[in-house]
């Protein structure tokens, strides 16, 4: 251990060691899973799928969800039209069954062969019927960045969930958007409901108007899901019923305030349940010159305990 002057009396005295530096964050695996990833210039990247271990690395995958477009067979029509096949008989509706039945016949499957979709399209095309089509949409689930930890500049975790903040403009540079060094002026109108982030990568809530004053005032709503006791009015609706059939009465429509006054004039008790609601729980007063980036989130360069503080 070196030895440093003391600077009362002179003698050379043990220098402590500094104390190791403190993570930029600490985050649990669990935690990490569908958090929220944002670029440096606050475009939304994705949500994470997943940590990946290598040997001397780990890396965040990335997903979005993709839309996706294809043409298929329109079974509902192509069922309806190979009902109008079967021969009318006025005593006796056309039915699926019989469909099946004929299917079976024509494509000398066994009796208790199961008809499915492609059956129907085999049928169609034996008797030179035209498929109809329909476009379908599906959302797929696709890893589209897979980002090393040393790009991370922090994680942060709140009632919202967890946020990855990211050094560089991934997001933006695959949008062609130019990092910008100044956060110009926007309306209410313009950043109304983005999702605001504080330095330390927590999701606080959304934006709820800009107020204009000596600076411009970004006013965002503190969020934060919160358990509260409800009715519970299924089950009240049962008891409620049950009296109800007792009595012979007739059973009238009753809203949620109808059904807890009269269990309470009854003297039935109240059943409860929790629900956990997202309520907005305050509100934060930002400087313009306290927000960092504008993309489609907002952050913020201070972290909300800074923000709180009263300005000199």
């Amino acid at each position: 251990m070196s030895k440093i002057p003391c600077p009362h009396c002179g003698s050379l005295v043990d220098a402590a060691p500094p104390p190791p530096p403190s993570p930029r964050f600490l985050v649990d695996e669990e935690s990490l899973v569908d958090a929220l990833v944002v670029d440096s210039e606050g475009y939304i990247c994705g949500r994470v799928h997943g940590a990946r271990y290598e040997e001397d690395e780990v890396y965040i995958d990335v997903y979005k969800y993709v839309e996706q477009r294809f043409t298929g067979p329109d079974y509902e029509r192509l069922k309806a039209e190979l009902l109008k096949t079967l021969p009318w008989r006025p005593w006796r509706p056309r039915s699926e069954r019989e469909l099946e039945e004929r299917v079976r016949r024509e494509l000398r499957l066994p009796p208790t062969a199961p008809i499915t979709e492609r059956e129907l399209c085999e049928y169609a095309k034996l008797k030179g019927l035209p498929i109809p089509t329909k476009v379908y949409e599906h959302r797929d689930r696709k890893v589209v960045y897979s980002l090393s930890l040393k790009q991370v500049e922090t994680i942060g975790v709140s009632g919202l969930g967890a946020c990855v903040l990211l050094k560089e403009p991934i997001e933006a540079t695959r949008l062609n958007i130019q990092p910008s060094s100044k956060v110009p002026f926007k309306s209410t109108e313009q950043v109304k409901g983005k999702l605001t982030i504080d330095a330390a990568g927590r999701i606080l809530g959304r934006a709820q108007k800009v107020l204009l004053g000596e600076t411009l005032i970004l006013r965002v709503d503190l969020e934060d899901y919160v358990v509260r006791k409800v009715p519970d009015v299924d089950l009240l609706l049962s008891r409620y019923y049950s009296e109800l059939r007792d009595s012979g009465s007739r059973r009238p429509y009753v809203n949620v305030e109808q059904l807890v006054e009269w269990a309470r004039r009854e003297g039935v008790e109240v059943p409860y349940r929790e629900e956990r609601r997202l309520e907005k729980v305050g509100e934060l007063d930002v400087r313009w010159s306290d927000i960092r980036k504008i993309g489609d989130v907002i952050l913020l360069s201070r972290r909300l305990e800074e923000l709180r503080q009263p300005k000199p």
